[in-house]
């Protein structure tokens, strides 16, 4: 699950919040592989591998969005799309064989794997691009 929080001296904060996160373990099932924007007619800017719907992933997502409303930050106003960045096209030209690589992977599946955790992770823009950096992990768990 990926939130943008902007840059924020609220480190601390954010971790207390999702540290009250609880949720029980589950599993996810990767299938499919795609491009943003998905209208052919312009040039793919990510590649991403899919995940199947799941309602504990959802759960989960709705949770931390919500504790971290409760400490100001806002949500994010589009939809929850779960998915996996595989990469981040530059260019824009027309990449045909960007689209012939999602043909022949259309029937992408992977069996589920287990999540057990949530990372929060800090970025830094450079030059060479993002870097980086985990900050907490947090272990799911049922309430007590």
């Amino acid at each position: 699950i990926w939130f943008f929080l902007g840059e924020t001296d609220r480190l601390q904060d954010i971790k207390d919040a999702l540290a009250s996160v609880t949720a029980a373990p589950f599993e996810l099932t990767l299938a499919s592989v795609g491009r943003f924007p998905k209208r052919q007619k312009q040039p793919p800017r990510v590649l991403w591998v899919g995940i199947d719907a799941d309602p504990a992933l959802g759960q989960l997502h709705k949770k931390i969005t919500q504790v971290l409303a409760e400490i100001g930050f806002e949500p994010e106003d589009r939809l929850f799309n779960p998915h996996i960045t595989l990469a981040r096209l530059k260019t824009r030209e027309p990449l045909p064989e960007v689209d012939t690589f999602l043909n022949a992977h259309d029937v992408f599946r992977v069996p589920s794997i287990p999540i057990t955790e949530f990372t929060l992770f800090s970025s830094m823009l450079s030059s060479q691009g993002a870097h980086y950096e985990r900050e907490a992990v947090f272990a799911l768990k049922t309430a007590l």
